[in-house]
């Protein structure tokens, strides 16, 4: 099979697809957190959506979102530090406390912030792939009347021990037809969950959905900013049907408009050099929730980031530090 990285000396190039559809993916803790995520949308409950402070978590924030707005029919909260920090903070303990918040799914980050994850009275699904350092994957929150799950995929998914807690029925018929991971870390967040939707697809026969509305471009691009090694057949496909396709998703295609209007595709140059920058410099100058609005909700607004953009390359033409302008 040739290798798509081959392709980047000349990324015009289009080249024939030879990646295959890769095989379902079990992580650790995916048939219970599909089952938390399908109890929620199918009661129609309030759902949080906390991004990390980059492309990946936003991106990753961005295919969820989309996916559980599409089978409920309206918005998830999205939540995003304003600051360039990493993690859920205590504030939004504090600020949930005393609303109706039926479930929690925090991207990109926190997989250690256990301490907090405890304290919330609502349902806590943790999607990352950051390294874990320590073995709490499934408890109850605060009240004990909830759960956290955590899902990640540097856990080698040994056993299916999790098959006892599981009630849906469809779940259970699926758990042995798909394999379990065995802990590889070549993945972005935006991969992660895009895989873990899948599966939820293939147990509640939801068909080609995620294909249909091309959320897995929204991995292939973070895969890209995250500088996830691209050398897997699982990578090679995500890549391949996100560059250089005319067939491009929604929002993507709306902040080509703007970013390139000469551009009907995506390629390595296009993610890196400009749609990356723009968002990245916009949270490092502290404008995390514009740069989360204008990806998720209003992306024909990305150009009112680049006033960041803008602002920082001035600075360092100048010789002054980011941390001195910002």
């Amino acid at each position: 099979m040739d290798v798509i990285e081959f392709k980047w000396g000349n990324p015009t190039v289009v080249g024939e697809r030879k990646a295959e559809k890769p095989d379902l993916v079990a992580f650790k803790n995916s048939f219970l957190a599909i089952e938390m995520l399908n109890r929620h949308v199918r009661m129609r409950d309030k759902i949080a959506i906390h991004c990390d402070v980059d492309v990946d978590g936003i991106g990753s924030g961005y295919i969820i979102g989309t996916f559980i707005q599409n089978r409920m029919g309206g918005n998830p909260y999205y939540l995003i530090n304003k600051e360039k920090e990493h993690g859920i903070k205590q504030k939004y303990v504090d600020y949930f406390k005393d609303k109706e918040l039926g479930l929690l799914i925090i991207v990109d980050s926190s997989s250690n912030d256990i301490d907090i994850i405890k304290q919330f009275n609502c349902d806590v699904i943790v999607i990352d792939h950051h390294s874990v350092s320590h073995n709490e994957l499934y408890g109850e929150t605060f009240d004990g009347k909830h759960k956290f799950i955590i899902v990640n995929n540097t856990i080698k998914n040994e056993g299916l021990d999790e098959i006892e807690t599981l009630s849906e029925k469809n779940l259970m018929s699926a758990v042995e037809k798909i394999n379990r991971h065995n802990g590889d870390d070549r993945m972005s967040c935006g991969l992660v969950v895009y895989e873990l939707l899948r599966i939820y697809c293939y147990a509640f026969d939801l068909g080609e959905l995620l294909e249909n509305l091309r959320l897995y471009q929204w991995a292939g691009i973070t895969l890209f900013t995250d500088s996830i090694a691209l050398n897997t057949e699982r990578n090679q496909w995500y890549v391949e049907n996100t560059v250089h396709t005319n067939e491009v998703e929604n929002n993507i295609k709306r902040i080509l408009d703007v970013v390139n209007p000469f551009r009907t595709s995506l390629d390595k140059s296009i993610i890196n050099y400009k749609i990356a920058p723009i968002i990245n410099k916009a949270i490092r100058a502290g404008a995390s929730g514009e740069a989360l609005r204008a990806v998720i909700l209003s992306p024909d607004k990305i150009r009112e980031l680049e006033k960041y953009k803008d602002k920082q390359e001035k600075a360092l033409s100048e010789g002054v530090r980011d941390a001195e302008v910002f």
